[in-house]
Parts: structure tokens; sequence; C-alpha cells
């Protein structure tokens, strides 16, 4: 027995005893306290093991399993690409790492990009916030736009974003969640998935009348989310349950956040919700690998189409924005110039 077990056990045996003379029962707690002893022993040594696992110098080949040397580049057994040792680490830790060639890092270039625009198009501003004229400019939610009949900001609220803190979570989100959708629906299905329940969300905020602008990619990860688990549920297996009770799990964590930092819970659910239901009954032909055929080919140009639109109209949106975001200013200024009245009105006479 090590010193740390015997300090241990001592220590159980003198809290049963003066648990003794207190007139408990010192059997019963002496179980009590041996359990939570082993549960304790046995999770600090899983979380030991997950360190050491994490910081073991050799690579590990993702295709067939074989131990590198840490310099290789390439699997000596069957040629896959190892990655720098930094990607096997975050890997080892149980974060998902985006491959260069995939549409989730394709998706979080374009945000990025987007954020850079949005922090170019008022200089000196939108470094850590962006005010909301910036954002109706760009293309954010905004309901008398939309009501006039700006739709497509529908989608192009999507690639926008109100700050560093959301930019960040977002893209974090998306790295951890569009590798798994897009290795089980495909590329050109996952890319659909993020857009149409983007854009679902959002136009469920129109339809319950919201007024606050709003913009983000949260519906659409969320969307990605209920997929994943509709999915889950419609395979009925262990593995499928895994999935859907985990992604619940993300979706019970945004909307429990969203509500702390008063976020637009309404596009997060409308987005899970189409996501579960397109999840749930896209056919299960659709998901078997294979040569391309021609509805992958239709989606992913339809998909793609609608992306550089989106895309498009961030980088240069329409004149009638500038006018929006305008109008939404002096509409600004003017409640700030009322609120200003009514406090100085308020004030005592001397």
């Amino acid at each position: 027995m090590s010193p740390d077990q015997q300090r241990d056990d001592d220590w159980i045996e003198a809290t049963v005893r003066l648990a003794g003379r207190l007139g408990l029962d010192s059997v019963r707690l002496r179980w009590r306290l041996m359990r939570w002893q082993r549960a304790w022993r046995d999770w600090h040594r899983r979380k030991r093991s997950q360190i050491d696992h994490a910081g073991y110098q050799h690579k590990v080949c993702p295709q067939c399993g074989q131990v590198q040397d840490r310099h290789e580049r390439r699997c000596v057994q069957c040629g896959a690409p190892l990655g720098a040792r930094v990607w096997q680490v975050a890997n080892r830790l149980g974060l998902v790492v985006p491959s260069a060639i995939s549409v989730s890092t394709l998706l979080g270039m374009i945000i990025a990009v987007a954020y850079l625009r949005l922090m170019l198009s008022r200089p000196g501003t939108g470094y850590l916030a962006v005010g909301s004229d910036d954002l109706i400019y760009l293309g954010a939610y905004y309901l008398p736009a939309l009501q006039a009949g700006q739709l497509w900001r529908h989608a192009t609220a999507i690639f926008l974003h109100i700050g560093l803190l959301h930019l960040g979570f977002n893209l974090v989100a998306l790295a951890q969640i569009g590798p798994a959708v897009e290795e089980t629906f495909g590329r050109s299905r996952m890319l659909l998935l993020f857009i149409a329940t983007g854009v679902t969300g959002f136009a469920a905020c129109q339809v319950l009348g919201m007024r606050a602008v709003s913009a983000g990619a949260s519906g659409a990860i969320m969307g990605l989310c209920g997929a994943a688990a509709g999915w889950g549920q419609r395979d009925g297996t262990t593995a499928g349950k895994v999935v859907r009770n985990h992604m619940l799990k993300w979706a019970a964590y945004t909307m429990i956040f969203g509500l702390l930092i008063r976020a637009n819970n309404v596009a997060h659910a409308a987005g899970f919700c189409a996501g579960a239901v397109l999840g749930f009954f896209m056919p299960p032909r659709w998901l078997r690998r294979g040569f391309a055929r021609g509805s992958d080919v239709a989606i992913g140009f339809a998909s793609v189409a609608a992306l550089i639109v989106a895309f498009a109209l961030v980088l240069r949106p329409p004149a009638s924005s500038e006018s929006w975001a305008r109008a939404h200013a002096a509409q600004a200024r003017m409640y700030r110039e009322a609120g200003a009245t009514a406090r100085q009105g308020e004030r005592p006479r001397e």
C-alpha cells in the first residue's frame, strides 16, 4: 500500500470513529467513504492517463494506428499524412480539427473574412464589438428591411457576427460539429444543411416579428446538431443514440447559454428543429459512400451557388443597405436624445 493510500485509509478510519462517538452508523459511513475513495482514485487515474496520452511524444497514424516517430510527416506503413504534432495533441484532448480541404474549414474562413469585412466597413470600430448599423449595412437580420423585401438577409446574416467572443464561440462550435456531420452526410449535403437551417432560423424570427437586429451562425450550427441528432434517432443503433444524446447536450448548452446572454434563441431552436427533421427523413441511400450521383452534384451546385451569392452580398451589399443602416442609426439617435431629454426633465429644480 502506498503512503497516499495509507493516509486516505487513516482519514476514513478517523472519520468513522468520530461518527461512531456521535451515534451515527459507522459501518454504513465506512462503506460510503470507501466507495467515494475508489471513485476518486479511478477518476484521478483516468485523468492522469489522458494527460500522459496527450503528451505522448510520438505520432499515431489516424488511418492504420501505427506509431510513428514525432518527426515523420507521413505514415511509414500506409503513407497517410500525419499532420503536425499540435493537431495530434488537440485530437487526443477531444478537440476536432477540421482537415485543410473540407467544407467546415471553408465556412470558417468565409465567416472570418466576413468579420474582417465588418471591421473594415467603419474604420476604427468593430475589433471587439460591432455596431447595429454596421451589421444592417452588411446584411444582418433587420425586420423592417426584410418586410420591405430584402429576404436575402436570411442568408447573409449567417456569416456576420456581433463581436470577437461571438465569432470565436461559433468557430469553435463549427470545428467540433461540422467535420462529423460532413463525414456522415457528405460535403454537399453538409453545406446544404448549414445554409438551409441557418436561413430557417432567421425566417422563423421574421414570422414571429422579432425586431432586434441579429446575426450569427449559431442557428446554422444548431441545424447541424439537429441533423446529426435526427440521423442518430433514425439509425437506432447504440452508436446512433450516442450521437443523438451528444447533440442534444450541445443544443441544451447552447440554449441555456443563449438565455444567460440574451442571444437569439428563436433562431437556435428553429435551426435545430429544421435540422432534426432533415436528418431524420433523409433517405439512408443518400448516406451511402460511393460514386457521386446526380442528386449529389445538383445539391452541391445549388449549395455552392447559394454560398457564393450570400458571401458576395456581404462583401458588396446593395446601395439600399446603406439607407437602412442610416435610418436605423437616426432612429437610435432620436431615442437616445428623447431619453436624455426625459432624464433632464425629471431633475428637481433648484
